[in-house]
């Protein structure tokens, strides 16, 4: 049943918005980890 009110809640009014968002963040929290470890690594590249 959530699964269906899920759907219906993405198909209403302008799916790209509702879709987006999610994306968004989940797009920002990988970047910010991909920068940290970056930074780990070149700390750690540089200590060698």
């Amino acid at each position: 049943m959530a699964l269906g009110s899920g759907n219906t809640m993405l198909s209403l009014g302008r799916p790209g918005m509702e879709v987006s968002l999610p994306a968004l963040v989940v797009g920002l929290v990988l970047a910010f980890l991909a920068l940290k470890l970056a930074a780990w690594l070149l700390r750690q590249w540089v200590e060698v």
